[in-house]
């Protein structure tokens, strides 16, 4: 840096929620969590619609119900692909798709970026394992200083620690199911061959 030169101070401004924002909760940080909804479109495939071979749907009209599990009662099902054609010709040039309209859901925090502007920071809630390995690395730092004590304790060297840790277990031996057999049955007579 030159002389004379400040360092000038990050700039945090105020949160101000766009009010078509949700509020959505907090984070397990405390902060605070928005829901924003916006329409969208995307495209998707055009296809041509065909009648159902299985129920013969031009016979059906569109008020009368049936059981078809092909069309699921329309009559209708999806047929080839439409294409746009040369209109000289009428080759099929390039396959056509239609608009599909849907909201976008997106979960997010606002945080400051130290220039004077808000940051949409995606977050999503996390998942069983992300909170099982969690829980599995708190019960681990919980336990190692609390082991640790106790090991010191108990006056063991560390040789011996790990020995008794990795020597190979014995197993217990099985025991009989059922009832047990006696020995000698005191009601029988002893026979001799």
């Amino acid at each position: 840096m030159a002389r004379g030169m400040t360092r000038i101070e990050k700039l945090h401004g105020p949160v101000v929620p766009d009010p078509n924002w949700e509020r959505a909760g907090t984070t397990p940080e405390g902060r605070q969590l928005y829901i924003e909804r916006t329409p969208r479109t995307r495209a998707v495939p055009d296809y041509e619609d065909a009648i159902c071979d299985a129920c013969e749907g031009s016979k059906k009209t569109k008020d009368m119900k049936h059981d078809c599990p092909k069309c699921d009662g329309k009559g209708m099902i999806q047929g080839k692909r439409r294409y746009a054609k040369n209109p000289l010709t009428g080759e099929p040039l390039y396959p056509k798709n239609k608009a599909e309209h849907y909201v976008h859901e997106r979960m997010f925090f606002i945080d400051s970026d130290g220039q004077g502007n808000q940051v949409k920071i995606d977050w999503s809630p996390p998942t069983p394992e992300q909170i099982r390995a969690d829980l599995h690395a708190r019960a681990v730092a919980d336990m190692i200083p609390r082991l640790a004590g106790a090991l010191v304790d108990s006056g063991l060297d560390m040789d011996e620690i790990v020995d008794r840790l990795t020597a190979p277990k014995v197993p217990e031996p099985k025991k009989a199911k059922g009832k047990p057999v006696p020995d000698a049955n005191p009601d029988a007579e002893s026979v001799e061959l």
